[in-house]
């Protein structure tokens, strides 16, 4: 009797520690995923979410997709060798993650004098864009590469733009002066040979709200980020925030340590400018009709709805 109870005790004691073992484990295992959710899905004050689409089914979401088109996926770029996909999103720090996804391979971080939006200088390095790659090569790679952007809000990108291609003149803005410049001027103003220079914001906006779609999409730096980066069919592994640009940055990058197997350090560029503050952004929407801001919120409707993000506090701040 004895020895069975003996026994009985004994089974009881390893049932429980095997029970208590399991229950640990489980408990790391969904503690850890729980953390890297919570970490990547975390609110910005209502400004946009970080990581939106790793807490949201994108099985779901890939249903409603377009069918894969490599020609309209320019902005997009795969990483061969470390095996990373990034949507370079003009006016959010493109040039800043090119540099550091290319300093990967040079092992240096002085690329001021390398022209990181040549597609031929990434492409050198194993660093490609989907519009050089078949259809069956981007569904490969979106099955096992890691998958990162960062968004913006579409209105503080849209002055974010015109800050830098209409009010600043270089050899890099005359084109932007001579296309879209003179157009603006002579569809808003009475002058028969418009020079380009002094579009005003609002002559800016008007134009986008007033042309047709193609001119919207034309140009990558005021086009929408959906457009741009297709988050339907890429299923983003995470997704940064302008407004947290910094924490969210630092996140990725210990990420993409693991992948390198070194340590990895954001490459800035344009450091020397002045960071455009949401207020200011803002302050730019002031004198914008009600009617136009409210057909600016249509045109960026995609946007606004896909990366959590709302104009209330744009229609707020009129005058």
């Amino acid at each position: 009797m004895l020895v069975e109870n003996w026994i009985d005790k004994t089974r009881c004691m390893k049932f429980a520690t095997f029970k208590l073992l399991l229950f640990s484990t489980a408990f790391l295992f969904f503690y850890t995923i729980n953390k890297f959710t919570e970490r990547a899905t975390k609110s910005r004050d209502n400004y946009g979410t970080s990581g939106t689409l790793i807490a949201s089914s994108n099985q779901t979401i890939r249903k409603t997709c377009s069918p894969i088109n490599p020609a309209s996926m320019s902005h997009i770029y795969a990483d061969e060798r470390f095996k990373i996909i990034y949507c370079a999103n003009p006016k959010v720090a493109c040039s800043t993650w090119k540099a550091t996804l290319l300093s990967l391979h040079l092992n240096e971080t002085d690329l001021s004098n390398v022209d990181v939006h040549n597609p031929s200088v990434l492409k050198r390095f194993g660093i490609i864009s989907f519009k050089y790659l078949t259809e069956e090569d981007i569904n490969e790679k979106l099955k096992t590469y890691f998958k990162f952007m960062f968004s913006r809000h579409p209105f503080e990108r849209l002055v974010s733009a015109y800050i830098d291609k209409f009010t600043k003149y270089n050899r890099y803005t005359i084109t932007f002066r001579r296309r879209y410049g003179r157009r603006i001027q002579r569809m808003y103003r009475k002058k028969k040979r418009p020079s380009g220079n002094g579009v005003t914001f609002s002559e800016f906006v008007r134009f986008l709200t007033d042309t047709d779609a193609k001119v919207f999409s034309y140009n990558p730096h005021w086009a929408s980020q959906v457009h741009l980066c297709q988050p339907c069919l890429v299923s983003y592994d995470f997704i940064g925030e302008w407004r947290n640009f910094i924490q969210d940055s630092k996140f990725v990058t210990k990420l993409l340590e693991k992948l390198v197997g070194r340590n990895v350090s954001l490459v800035a560029r344009h450091v020397s400018e002045k960071r455009l503050s949401p207020t200011s952004a803002k302050d730019y929407y002031r004198t914008i009709k009600r009617k136009i801001l409210s057909n600016l919120q249509k045109l960026y409707k995609n946007d606004l709805q896909t990366f959590n993000y709302t104009a209330d506090e744009y229609f707020a701040r009129k005058i």
